[in-house]
């Protein structure tokens, strides 16, 4: 290797005039006076890429590359998905809406079959730990959390078209009225979409269909929300579930009216927050889509769930706060398949109290000191504490 030579000029040239340069900075810097910058703000979702390309979005499609959790999808997530927090296994995973558990007594399948549009939704939180604990319910790894969005007037509407023949199309609407009820201002927003394609191989087809609609009253610190959403599903896949070279599909309706109502107040993050729901799912399994098309279904199933819910937070000393939680859920299970067991309806009964301590270790800094103890029951169990 040949070695590079630099001739003597360059330093002689060069090294003077950084000199000169570095002395015009520092007097520079010492006339000038500190410039204050105005704060700003920056939000980002935690996961980017929020939207599916295959169809309209769904609460499920945020949890695709959250990389806490596991999405086993079927054709695609928003056809069917196992949600699992990692660490966790099947069915040890819950879902809430505001302070709603929502829940299905069929499988875990349908845990993720929330007929909301994700515009009417907040980004979803994973609880686990001390925050499953106290906000979660009937799950041992964690729970998903979706909090009600404030409604704005606005909206947004989307086309697109692609080759198998698929199609999307996409409108929601907000409006935030000037109208008060009892000093709340009146809001309403809906949502309607559709998706419908051949799929990329042969009996991989599905064709979605979803309307929302929302009422809100929303005041300082106070959101009230009530919401009737339907969805109805149909897609297939061969081997959906199963080994045996089988052309499964499957045909869902899930209905959901909700109501629920969150106030904070203080400075230290203490809310309230209730609600109540009714849920429906309706399920057609076909093992072969082709031999019995047009026959007696025999994998029907229907689900029914009532729930109401209660939780907060409240601060009785200026370090010392308690969480609180209480809820029933009851659900009813008909089949034309599942006909095994003693019994096809269920009454489960939770609470809670959650107190939290905080030690100031200044510089900003602090740690928070979580107990409490938890109470569930149900008619078909003994309870636990």
């Amino acid at each position: 290797m040949n070695p590079v030579r630099v001739p003597l000029f360059v330093p002689l040239v060069v090294l003077p005039a950084a000199a000169v340069f570095a002395q015009g900075v520092r007097s520079a810097a010492n006339d000038a006076s500190p410039e204050v910058l105005a704060p700003f703000t920056v939000a980002s979702p935690r996961v980017a890429n929020q939207e599916p390309a295959g169809t309209f979005t769904m609460p499920v499609s945020a949890l695709r590359f959250e990389p806490r959790v596991d999405v086993q999808a079927r054709n695609f997530a928003e056809g069917q998905a196992d949600v699992a927090i990692r660490g966790g296994i099947f069915e040890n995973t819950g879902f809430r809406v505001g302070a709603l558990p929502l829940y299905d007594p069929q499988t875990g399948h349908y845990f993720a079959e929330i007929p909301v549009s994700a515009a009417m939704l907040g980004a979803p939180q994973v609880l686990t730990g001390a925050d499953q604990a106290r906000g979660g319910w009937n799950a041992t790894a964690g729970s998903i959390a979706y909090g009600w969005r404030p409604v704005r007037t606005g909206g947004l509407v989307a086309l697109s078209a692609g080759e198998y023949d698929s199609h999307r199309e996409e409108l929601y609407a907000g409006y935030a009225s000037d109208h008060r009820v009892a000093g709340q201002r009146v809001a309403a927003d809906v949502a309607v979409a559709h998706s419908e394609s051949d799929g990329t191989i042969a009996y991989g087809d599905h064709d979605f269909t979803r309307y929302n609609a929302r009422l809100q009253l929303a005041g300082e610190g106070t959101q009230t929300d009530l919401f009737a959403g339907y969805q109805s599903k149909f897609f297939g896949w061969p081997n959906l579930y199963t080994p045996f070279n089988a052309l499964e599909s499957e045909n869902l309706q899930t209905t959901l009216v909700a109501l629920n109502h969150r106030a904070a107040f203080g400075a230290d993050g203490d809310y309230v927050q209730a609600g109540a729901y009714y849920r429906r799912n309706r399920d057609d399994y076909d093992f072969n889509r082709v031999t019995e098309a047009g026959k007696d279904a025999l994998f029907q199933h229907t689900t029914w769930v009532y729930g109401a819910s209660l939780d907060g937070r409240v601060s009785v000393a200026p370090d010392l706060a308690v969480g609180y939680r209480a809820g029933v859920v009851t659900d009813e299970l008909k089949s034309t398949s599942l006909t095994f067991g003693r019994f096809r309806t269920r009454t489960h009964v939770s609470a809670g109290v959650y107190p939290e301590k905080r030690f100031d270790l200044g510089s900003g800094r602090a740690v928070v000191v979580t107990a409490g103890a938890g109470y569930d029951d149900t008619n078909r169990d003994g309870s636990a504490v």
